[in-house]
């Protein structure tokens, strides 16, 4: 167990992944869920297997299920880390090591996928770690320095959607670092959604944030 790290998981109707998510990372650290308003088990499975429980009244969507669960370890908790994964099982524990060792020389590290979900995820990667020197921003394995990101935190519009990109805008002050790993296949389609829409979406955000 690492005193120092919180795990931050956000979730919305993986009750068939959660409990199996949640068993492979608890070894490393306590855990948080953020139960983005599921229709399924995932809250009774979360209440009953990890160390901290938000339940969103509705449901608000990644991003700002993401930031609840960021800001609610800031002001709650006393932890220096914390680690984000995605409650589909995609992300593999042997790299949380790798991750506490980046996080002591920046304050942010992003996990580098070896396989996209989607084309539009590959094309952000290409033009971020371009213009930026970030990989994969869109991954949902990142690790935070708390005290580096405390502060931003408490200006970031509430009702904006980043996708878990909001480090763009603070990233001429902030040492970010890229480390491979590699994810397993989704076992189902993500619950953010999928189409030409979304991507559109993921695209239009990134331009924004880094325009």
């Amino acid at each position: 167990m690492f005193k120092d790290l919180i795990i931050l998981i956000p979730a919305y109707n993986e009750q068939k992944n959660l409990l199996k998510v949640i068993k492979k990372f608890k070894k490393f650290s306590e855990i948080v869920v953020v139960n983005d308003h599921s229709n399924d088990k995932t809250y009774s499975i979360a209440k009953n297997n990890s160390d901290y429980v938000i339940n969103n009244k509705k449901r608000y969507g990644y991003d700002k299920t993401l930031r609840i669960g960021i800001n609610f370890i800031i002001n709650n908790l006393q932890k220096k880390y914390i680690l984000t994964v995605d409650a589909d099982d995609q992300h593999q524990n042997k790299f949380v090591k790798n991750f506490l060792l980046a996080i002591r020389k920046h304050d942010i590290v992003i996990g580098a996928r070896n396989i996209f979900n989607r084309e539009v995820e590959k094309k952000i990667s290409e033009d971020s770690f371009y213009k930026f020197g970030v990989l994969d921003p869109l991954s949902g394995m990142k690790c935070y320095k708390i005290e580096s990101i405390k502060n931003y935190f408490k200006n970031l519009k509430k009702n904006n959607d980043y996708l878990g990109m909001f480090f763009f805008k603070w990233i001429s002050d902030l040492k970010i670092a890229n480390i491979n790993i590699n994810v397993n296949k989704r076992n189902k389609l993500s619950s953010m959604g999928n189409g030409k829409v979304l991507e559109k979406k993921f695209y239009n955000i990134f331009k924004k944030l880094t325009s």
